[in-house]
């Protein structure tokens, strides 16, 4: 977290802001893309049916 922040502080003082959110938003796009196509849906357990 640490890093990050100084990251993006960084970027802000020397490129701009614009170039900071771009560099906060990619690897996050990169990332939901890759969860898209390789992550694996889990179906919702349903609880067991009680009959009285």
């Amino acid at each position: 977290m640490f890093i990050g922040l100084s990251a993006g502080g960084w970027l802000d003082q020397t490129y701009g802001r614009r170039v900071a959110m771009w560099a906060a938003a990619v690897p996050g796009v990169i990332v939901a893309i890759l969860l898209k196509f390789t992550g694996t849906e889990r179906k919702p357990r349903r609880p067991p049916c009680v009959t009285w």
